[in-house]
């Protein structure tokens, strides 16, 4: 595995996702393709104040909190530590994808290998007695900041011969490749919210099943007609209410006529009866039904427990028949 970037360059002077032709070496035959997937989706950004910003893109997703995880705009690899890398790629030096560095003939660059970073070292170094920003910072970042961030990359790496520099709440402290020895160590602040231990309860995930497909799920709705039913829902092997549920029916165009989100027949707080628990309904209107093909259409459904990422996904086949 390569520990480095799985994006293109971004911040150099002519950055872009397209070649300007033969020698070009600002752009990368592996990664610029796979990003330039990702970003027919970004659609911009707005920046509200110094430590707010909007970001807009064209993505769907059942639950609307992963589109907003989606959209973040937080990098996490100190931008000294990329324009240092770009600036060894751009010169021949290293290739950034395993794709390039077997087309060119030359090492692919990783953050952890320590001649590599020691080499990210000495072109920080570099930056710094250039007193070197990035295009796209120089309305933004000072040279004496940057030269701060110099100096703190350089002894990051002097002290962990290494250039993987993270924000989260552990860091690699040294790697050792003869060995094969990686040490990681837990960041501790004293403002950060969470205890040790806090996160242990996701140690097992607690996922979300569909149960009792076949049985819950009618083979025939009649067209025009309202139609219920109840779906029933196991988090981690026991049911449980714990859960959302989310459905969509669609008719023979793949069309979706009918969607939301199905809820316990009683609340978790008010759910005494105990035959109730892990029971979702499903109400469909007349209107909703009215809206299908005849013939074979869909329902499709999605569970995903509140304590697990990882969601349960069925998608049944329903004949649906005019009315006699």
């Amino acid at each position: 595995m390569n520990l480095t970037r799985s994006i293109p360059f971004f911040i150099s002077d002519s950055p872009k996702l397209y070649s300007t032709g033969r020698g070009d070496r600002t752009v990368d035959s592996e990664y610029t393709s796979q990003a330039a997937q990702a970003f027919k989706y970004d659609k911009g950004m707005k920046f509200i104040s110094d430590n707010k910003v909007e970001s807009y893109l064209d993505f769907w997703h059942f639950d609307k909190k992963v589109i907003a995880a989606a959209g973040t705009v937080w990098a996490g690899t100190p931008w000294e530590i990329t324009a240092a890398e770009e600036r060894l790629v751009s010169a021949g030096k290293f290739a950034l994808s395993r794709t390039d560095s077997t087309s060119k003939g030359i090492d692919w660059l990783s953050l952890i290998v320590p001649s590599h970073a020691n080499i990210i070292k000495e072109e920080l170094a570099k930056m710094k007695a250039e007193g070197y920003v990035p295009v796209a910072l120089r309305d933004t970042v000072s040279v004496d900041e940057a030269k701060r961030r110099y100096d703190a990359s350089i002894n990051w790496i002097t002290q962990h011969n290494n250039a993987i520099i993270g924000n989260g709440p552990f860091y690699l402290d040294s790697y050792n490749p003869s060995a094969g020895v990686i040490t990681i160590k837990a960041f501790r602040d004293n403002s950060y919210p969470f205890n040790v231990g806090y996160w242990n309860k996701y140690e097992h995930p607690k996922l979300a099943t569909i149960e009792n497909v076949a049985k819950d799920i009618p083979r025939t709705l009649s067209i025009g007609q309202p139609s219920n039913m109840v779906i029933h829902v196991n988090v981690d092997g026991k049911p449980s209410n714990n859960a959302t549920v989310y459905y969509y029916l669609s008719n023979m165009d793949g069309k979706v006529v009918a969607s939301g989100i199905a809820k316990p027949p009683l609340s978790s707080s008010n759910s005494s009866d105990r035959g109730t628990i892990g029971k979702f309904a499903i109400g469909l209107s007349s209107s909703d039904t009215q809206k299908l093909s005849p013939g074979p259409n869909s329902l499709k459904l999605f569970a995903v427990s509140f304590d697990a990422y990882k969601p349960d996904i069925i998608t049944k086949r329903i004949i649906a028949v005019k009315s006699m």
